[in-house]
């Protein structure tokens, strides 16, 4: 007598009513869930928060910093890179003018010297003079610039080759990079 009842006039709980008790039911669950504390994940179970940037030492920022400006020599092979060789020209290139290319080698590898011999394609020329780039005692990532002249006597995009040698333990590592060098006006 006087109880509110869910049902309906037959007895049974109409369709609003169960609908209410349901949304109710669960926005209580996740109210409770919000309400929850729960600790964050710590760093030593958090691979993401375990990874830190590596400390650059002071030659690696060095090279870096020298480097910003430079474009990189395309590698010729797929194996992995022992060093990274950067170049900028010190001039717009001429026909029959020397023209100075400023190189930086950056060994990715350990090592005990770097070597490297230059070859250049047709429509350029290396002074014969030029001597060869030899860096002993080095260290990985530092920046070791070197200064070639190289002789345009062709127009067009003509190209030199750095044959880089790295020197370790056992027998020397050898990788070849290519630079470009566009000389006079592109064709249209």
């Amino acid at each position: 007598m006087g109880q509110a009842s869910d049902a309906g006039p037959a007895g049974s709980l109409t369709g609003v009513n169960t609908s209410f008790r349901l949304v109710g039911a669960m926005a209580t669950m996740l109210l409770a869930a919000c309400g929850s504390k729960e600790e964050p994940p710590s760093a030593t179970t958090t691979p993401a928060a375990q990874r830190k940037a590596p400390q650059l030492t002071e030659a690696q920022q060095a090279a870096i910093k020298l480097t910003a400006q430079m474009v990189s020599a395309v590698k010729a092979d797929n194996s992995p890179a022992l060093t990274s060789v950067k170049f900028e020209l010190q001039a717009r290139p001429e026909l029959n003018q020397p023209l100075k290319v400023k190189l930086v080698f950056i060994p990715l590898a350990h090592g005990t010297g770097l070597g490297a011999t230059f070859v250049a394609d047709r429509g350029l020329t290396i002074p014969p003079n030029q001597p060869t780039a030899q860096f002993d005692a080095i260290q990985t990532g530092a920046a070791y610039p070197y200064e070639l002249t190289v002789v345009p006597s062709e127009k067009g995009v003509q190209y030199f080759n750095a044959i880089v040698q790295m020197q370790g333990q056992g027998d020397p590592q050898v990788q070849t990079f290519s630079v470009p060098i566009i000389v006079g006006a592109p064709a249209s």
